[in-house]
């Protein structure tokens, strides 16, 4: 079943990540947060941070009992203005194994 969770924004929020399972049994809700704000602040396009998270959550080989060898789906929504962020969504779909 899916996570939800009803939020109230306010103007600290930088980024909403939504992942399915194949990303987060990977990577804890810190991980992935840093790895999504270190590149949307170094310039990054969100579609190229949601490959990179993608390609990071992949596993080598099918060896690691399942883990990282899920379907991955990543929705990265930038919500506070970035370098070089032209679009505000990015959606992508990655499937495997």
């Amino acid at each position: 079943y899916p996570d939800v969770q009803v939020r109230q924004l306010n103007d600290d929020w930088e980024f909403i990540v939504i992942a399915c399972d194949g990303i987060w049994e990977v990577l804890s809700n810190e991980e992935v947060l840093s790895f999504c704000r270190v590149r949307l602040l170094s310039g990054w396009e969100p579609a190229a941070v949601c490959e990179a998270l993608m390609q990071l959550c992949l596993a080598p080989n099918c060896a690691t009992g399942g883990l990282g060898c899920d379907n991955m789906t990543v929705l990265l929504i930038c919500l506070s203005p970035f370098p070089r962020v032209d679009m505000m969504v990015s959606f992508i779909s990655f499937q495997n194994c």
